[in-house]
């Protein structure tokens, strides 16, 4: 079988994927559409066979040759008709035109070489071998069909190529084990290379790896480099290298079972850099140092469909001086989508200005676990403000379709543009399983465009800004949200065009400063779930917001977790009803025969008493002031209904801020700083049952895991 031919085979049912993922990409642009659709469609549900042709079936190989290595020389069994050798020393080169050979290589020498040029299949079976070679490849295959190197039982076998610490005899292709062609890496044995001069092994066809124990323990260049593919099927696998520990520039890097660890030590270098990345299941692990790498980079997409992954990153940005930008490090960059179907996925970035996700496409969760932890800062440029990057957790540069799957984002970096989730475009969140918890230094979750949620549950504290943020319209149909914003002009929930904002379903509570008396209203018509809004009022960490109706049922309760001077309450429930009369009271607890609904969350039980203030649904939203004077509106006219009514917001100045003066420094035009300064850019507020199990999960040696319900 001619290598063009494994490499269709290989290719066609992953390729399969990628065609249908790309025709079913409708739009990547800002538009007004509150529902971007599906990227993906046909995703596998279970599986792929690999072609029969790739497994190896020992007994097709009748004829066996032993290479036998012996100090400087290398010994010879008999060799069948069609196969000659070349010896020189310890160096062996073979021409085979026979098919169903078998190569068995045993022994240990120093500057020795095994070369292999075979028109057939060939199986190269690797016996407690040990095999230096100081100029060239250890060893070296070409094949036009499947070459399969296999280690057997438990033999330990040792390759290297190259001089340790020898940089002058760096070579741009050389590899300890070089295939001119496709190949499967079998056998139950072990096998550890060594690369001095590049990488540690190269294909350039496709490589696949099936059962065999790998260790790459130093890699000059890249580990592995399989330039038409890499499908891992089963094994274990653990590579150092300076540069990419995996490398397929032109392929997709599949992982089907088995489990991986990866190391890259060298200034952007990726764990995993392909064409496309796809993993099905197994459990590969990843640890990069290195300015500006990645864990998975792909100039394409990357699939998460099953399996583990977990990856630590800590490489600090660079900057360009032609480019007048940094580069920062990523846990997973891709050039165009992110999909993730199941799974576990676990990323930890502490490098400068670090992102979780990164995304340049579209990104979609349907289901899964993914967790983030960013730790690094923002940085800017000393001469160019202009000049900047930030930490992010969850960076899509076009739309976010969310539609289940649990999503925890911590992201703990000071500065601003420190961000939770970020969407350049439309983000739309729904789905009975989605389960969303985001902190965040700036806002927990923007979004560029739409900010629309059908569903699920979304838990969103931002530090020092608003927890969510869109610049364009936000549609809240059903699911619960829960915003917590910091201090005025910050928002629980906040947009530019009020008039775009609009509450149908689902359980809304909102809590962060204002702009002006009260927080950003819901006054899009399309509003037809009463909404409570409670503005100018002092809240007080650790104590409860408590929202009954007029027979004292709880309608709904919930705990502080900050202080607020001045902040904007907004609340929305289906409970609420029109013409109804309802309390709302700040309390210090609430009652053992409520029920916990997580997320501080509590419904069901009886007032408890307290201060509060009374008010009646006299509109679909009615605004609570803090002299507890109330003002309807109604959504459809945008008027006020009596003689309290407060003054509108200004209006946008054509969907964007009015233009600066030039040569405007805000340093002479702000007024100066409270007396004593302000106050530092810390994490003083973190809610405490957050705080104790982000310590607890500390001291386990871990950045975060499942967060407690609250």
């Amino acid at each position: 079988m001619k290598i063009n031919r494994i490499g269709y085979i290989l290719q066609r049912w992953y390729n399969l994927i990628i065609i249908a993922f790309f025709a079913l990409v409708v739009a990547c642009t800002k538009g007004d559409s509150y529902a971007p659709k599906s990227i993906i469609a046909n995703i596998p549900k279970e599986l792929p066979e690999l072609p029969t042709e790739v497994n190896l079936v020992p007994e097709n190989f009748r004829h066996t040759i032993d290479v036998y290595y012996k100090n400087d020389t290398v010994l010879l069994s008999e060799l069948p008709r069609g196969v000659t050798a070349s010896v020189f020393g310890a160096n062996v080169s073979i021409s085979s035109l026979v098919d169903s050979v078998e190569y068995l290589l045993h022994g240990a020498a120093d500057s020795a070489s095994f070369t292999l040029h075979s028109e057939k299949s060939p199986l190269i079976t690797l016996m407690h071998l040990r095999l230096f070679s100081r100029d060239r490849a250890a060893i070296a295959v070409t094949s036009p069909e499947i070459a399969y190197i296999q280690s057997v039982g438990n033999s330990i076998n040792y390759i290297m190529d190259g001089v340790p610490g020898d940089t002058s005899a760096v070579v741009k292709k050389a590899s300890a084990l070089s295939v001119h062609g496709s190949a499967v890496l079998c056998g139950n044995g072990k096998l550890a290379l060594r690369g001095e001069r590049k990488a540690a092994m190269r294909a350039t066809g496709t490589l696949v790896v099936d059962g065999v124990n790998l260790s790459i323990e130093m890699a000059r260049a890249d580990g592995i480099v399989a330039d038409s593919g890499l499908v891992i099927k089963s094994g274990n696998m653990q590579i150092t290298s300076w540069k990419d520990a995996i490398k397929s520039k032109a392929g997709s890097v599949v992982l089907l079972s088995g489990n991986m660890a990866l190391n890259g030590i060298g200034k952007k270098g990726d764990a995993v850099q392909a064409r496309n990345i796809i993993m099905y299941d197994g459990h590969l692990s990843a640890k990069i140092v290195g300015e500006a790498s990645r864990g998975l980079n792909s100039k394409g997409s990357i699939f998460i469909l099953g399996g583990i992954l977990d990856v630590e990153a800590s490489g600090s940005a660079i900057y360009s001086a032609k480019k007048n930008d940094y580069t920062s490090g990523a846990c997973i960059k891709t050039e165009n989508h992110f999909y993730m179907g199941g799974g576990y996925v676990s990323l930890n970035n502490s490098g400068v200005a670090g992102k979780g996700v990164n995304c340049n496409g579209q990104l979609q969760i349907d289901a899964g676990t993914l967790l983030v932890c960013n730790r690094g800062n923002d940085i800017v440029h000393e001469l160019d403000a202009n000049a900047h990057a930030s930490a992010k957790g969850i960076k899509c540069d076009s739309t976010m379709l969310i539609n289940g799957g649990t999503i925890e984002v911590l992201v703990f970096g000071q500065g601003e543009r420190c961000e939770g989730i970020e969407s350049k475009y439309d983000m739309t969140i729904g789905g009975s399983t989605t389960d969303i918890y985001v902190y965040a230094n700036d806002d927990a979750i923007n979004s560029g465009g739409n900010f629309v949620m059908n569903g699920g549950r979304v838990y969103a504290y931002s530090v020092s800004n608003d927890a969510i943020d869109s610049n364009d319209g936000i549609a809240l149909n059903d699911g619960l949200l829960i915003a917590n914003g910091s201090n005025s002009p910050e928002q629980g929930i906040d947009t530019d065009f009020e008039n775009r904002y609009s509450i149908t379903g689902g359980t809304i509570l909102s809590i962060g400063g204002t702009m002006g008396p009260t927080p950003c209203l819901p006054k899009n018509s399309a509003t037809s779930q009463p909404v409570v809004v409670w503005g100018g009022t002092d809240l007080q960490r650790n104590k409860y917001l408590m929202f009954s109706n007029s027979d004292g049922e709880v309608v709904m309760a919930y705990e502080i977790p900050r202080n607020l001077q001045h902040g904007g309450v907004l609340f929305s429930a289906p409970e609420l009803k029109i013409d109804e009369a309802y309390s709302l009271a700040i309390v210090d607890s609430v009652s053992d025969d409520m029920k916990s609904l997580s997320y501080g969350l509590y419904k069901d039980g009886r007032f408890s008493g307290g201060s509060n203030v009374d008010w009646v649904q006299t509109a679909m939203l009615v605004v609570v002031g803090a002299d507890g004077k109330t003002t309807a509106i109604n959504p459809d006219t945008l008027k006020m209904h009596d003689s309290t009514m407060m003054p509108p917001p200004m209006p946008p100045h054509n969907g964007a801020m009015p233009p600066m003066p030039p040569n405007f420094h805000p340093q002479g035009g702000m007024m100066p700083p409270p007396q004593g300064g302000f106050p530092p850019r810390m994490m003083p507020e973190m809610p405490d049952s957050i705080k104790e199990h982000f310590m607890k999960r500390n001291d386990e040696g871990y950045c975060m895991g499942n967060l407690p319900s609250r």
